[in-house]
């Protein structure tokens, strides 16, 4: 009878609302497992399993209580033991699993049954009735792995160290040859975020070279727990079409125990990747991470695409980015929904993350996407005057000379406040006199650019005169021979623009278009 147990379950706290003289989280954890032990039936299975340096730390933790399982296991890497071994108690403390509280509310988890022979009880699974009239599935057989081998390049160990030494085409992820990317194919564009690849693949081990898995056609998500992290790195990298060959090391394979006796310990792995086709994401129909856990995730994300940015490693960073802003837009139902003091913080992380984007956007080139997502941040009502400027920059280069002001004007007056550091403020009048340096330069540019469009309209509209001793037949044909010349005159101009313009009231035309109109009037 569970309700007489002394197992009265603990309070459960965010991290947020945690009360000073409660218990840590791992105390708390440790008095569970003894509650749990007067039921019955605990395993000794409350373990985790820590990734060794060097590389990011990765702690699952692991409970089991007779056929009742559950796991924790943060999806960004933590930086210390201490930390990783916090972040996935703290997430089973904000969000325990379902059967556990049924426990401790006196009552039997939902899906099993209580075995009363037991002299504590034991919960089982409920059994299902099978038909056994109905037959079973045909299951379609995989082809063999010597089948297959034929279909993928050649590819080793040793021809890949070489490769390194006289290719550029290779990429330290972490720099520490933890993870190393060969680039052999490119593709085309990359796939969207979190969306399902379909690829092609095969990996060797290291010990002897032996092939050890392979599949033609395998559809996997990024970050799936069933798929070795290489994976995940690897395809994070690839466009539709490429491909690409991944040495890890047994931190991003199969860990310190492998897979024996297919994968050794301590195994490092040789892959070869192949990306055939992305679908498009499609978000989860609902999400019930409390506020403080999606917050810790998106802020694990966005510090480790912060490492990626620094290193230009950029589709590496915006993966991470995107990530944690879609984590907060579909977990978050209606930001006026969090209280206030979260809800300050949770303004502050996406403000953060859209100029991170804006960041790496302008790094790759994209003044269209830089544009966009500076006007999110903006929207937060929490920017920063970086965003205001770095959005002033590219309407400079379309030369919508009017926003850029405003844009500069609203930088300025976030400066002005009175609790900005010092040497903050400083940096930031440097920025802002930067863009305004670049704002005369191009203002000068295209008033002059103007200027010269006028004169030459005003050249080509004014009539030469004509000398009076000149007979008609002179004249006319003095006519035939300026208006094919003016038909073939090719206008020079100091800008590296390709196109001639002219200015007329105050739009402005291609000078090849209205040129034969022009030459007809005259």
């Amino acid at each position: 009878n569970m309700s007489q147990v002394e197992c009265a379950g603990p309070s459960f706290y965010s991290a947020e609302t945690w009360p000073k003289d409660e218990k840590t989280p791992m105390a708390l954890l440790n008095e569970t497992r003894q509650r749990l032990s007067k039921i019955g039936q605990l395993k000794d299975e409350w373990v985790g399993v820590m990734a060794t340096p060097p590389g990011p730390y990765l702690y699952t933790l692991k409970l089991k209580f007779g056929p009742l399982e559950a796991e924790y296991s943060p999806t960004v890497p933590s930086q210390t033991q201490k930390e990783a071994k916090q972040n996935a108690v703290l997430l089973f403390v904000n969000d325990p699993p379902s059967w556990l509280r049924d426990i401790f509310d006196g009552k039997i988890p939902e899906g099993y049954s209580v075995d009363d022979n037991e002299p504590q009880g034991t919960f089982q699974p409920k059994q299902e009735v099978v038909d056994k009239d109905k037959p079973e599935p045909k299951s379609q057989e995989k082809p063999k792995l010597q089948d297959i081998l034929p279909k993928f390049p050649q590819f080793s160990f040793s021809q890949f160290d070489l490769d390194r030494q006289s290719s550029s085409n290779f990429i330290d992820v972490f720099g520490d040859d933890q993870l190393v990317i060969q680039v052999l194919n490119e593709g085309s564009s990359y796939p969207d975020t979190d969306g399902a690849l379909n690829i092609k693949y095969c990996i060797k081990r290291e010990s002897d070279g032996e092939v050890i898995e392979a599949d033609l056609t395998r559809k996997f998500k990024p970050n799936e727990p069933d798929m070795a992290e290489l994976f995940s790195w690897g395809s994070t990298f690839m466009k539709v079409g490429g491909e690409v060959i991944v040495r890890s090391s047994h931190v991003f394979g199969y860990g310190e125990c492998g897979v024996p006796p297919i994968v050794p310990p301590r195994e490092s792995l040789l892959a070869y990747i192949h990306l055939i086709s992305a679908d498009p994401y499609i978000p989860p129909s609902e999400d019930e991470d409390t506020i403080d856990k999606i917050m810790l995730l998106a802020s694990k994300l966005k510090e480790q695409g912060n490492c990626f940015t620094k290193r230009d490693l950029l589709k590496f960073a915006l993966d991470n980015y995107v990530r944690a802003i879609r984590l907060l837009q579909r977990s978050v139902k209606g930001y006026k929904k969090v209280p206030g003091g979260k809800r300050t913080k949770l303004f502050h992380l996406i403000n953060s993350l859209y100029t991170n984007i804006s960041l790496v956007y302008e790094k790759l080139g994209d003044t269209e996407a830089v544009k966009d997502y500076c006007t999110k941040s903006i929207e937060t009502l929490v920017a920063t005057p970086k965003v205001y400027l770095r959005r002033a920059k590219v309407y400079i280069n379309e030369q919508k000379f009017q926003h850029a002001i405003e844009d500069i004007n609203s930088a300025k007056k976030l400066i002005y406040v009175d609790d900005i550091d010092p040497v903050l403020q400083k940096n930031y009048f440097g920025e802002i006199n930067k863009v305004k340096q670049a704002l005369t330069r191009k203002v000068a540019l295209y008033e002059e650019k103007k200027r010269k469009m006028e004169v030459r309209m005003s050249s080509i509209l004014t009539p030469e005169p004509k000398e009076d001793a000149k007979t008609e037949a002179q004249e006319e044909e003095q006519e035939v021979e300026v208006t094919t010349t003016k038909k073939n005159v090719q206008y020079s101009d100091d800008s590296s623009d390709d196109e001639d313009y002219v200015f007329i009231g105050t739009e402005m035309y291609k000078l090849s278009d209205i040129l034969p109109e022009v030459l007809a009037q005259k």
